[in-house]
């Protein structure tokens, strides 16, 4: 791929060198350079111009083909970017949210299922303390003979 690339950059800048030498003899511009060449001969100032015209040409042709190169990059790394983003937005949402089971409460992180307190615990540096609810109570010992004692021991105070 990157040989190919070289190879067009090549034939760019040959046929960038020969547009040159036509134009050049269109508009009479190197004639007058020529002349001046001439009149200082044993200096190769001749040699030494042209090879400097064809490395400015040269050079614009590889500058524009990194100029576009660039630009690609560019286009291509914004829209990594707009993609980053938005793949981060939609994690934070996932963040918010907390897989907890339906039944039994247990929480699934990338450890596996946890109980709640486990799970709140390691996420937020919390500790629990346990007590039962009113609700919970009832449901869970109101067929105790003990439990009525407690309630009834309450209605005294």
């Amino acid at each position: 791929m990157k040989n190919k690339q070289i190879q067009i950059e090549l034939i760019g800048i040959i046929l960038t060198a020969v547009a040159v030498f036509f134009l050049s003899g269109q508009y009479d511009v190197f004639e007058a350079v020529l002349e001046f060449l001439q009149a200082y001969e044993e200096y190769e100032l001749d040699e030494i111009i042209m090879v400097f015209v064809f490395l400015v040409f040269g050079m614009a042709f590889f500058s524009f083909q990194r100029w576009q190169e660039q630009k690609e990059l560019n286009r291509s790394l914004e829209q990594k970017n707009r993609e980053l983003k938005d793949a981060a937005r939609k994690i934070k949402q996932l963040q918010k949210m907390i897989p907890i089971c339906a039944s039994c409460k247990k929480i699934r992180d990338e450890d596996g299922w946890q109980d709640f307190e486990s799970y709140i615990s390691k996420k937020t540096d919390t500790t629990f303390s346990h007590s039962i609810c009113p609700d919970c109570s009832e449901k869970l010992y109101s067929n105790e003979t003990w439990y009525g004692k407690i309630d009834s021991d309450k209605d005294n105070d």
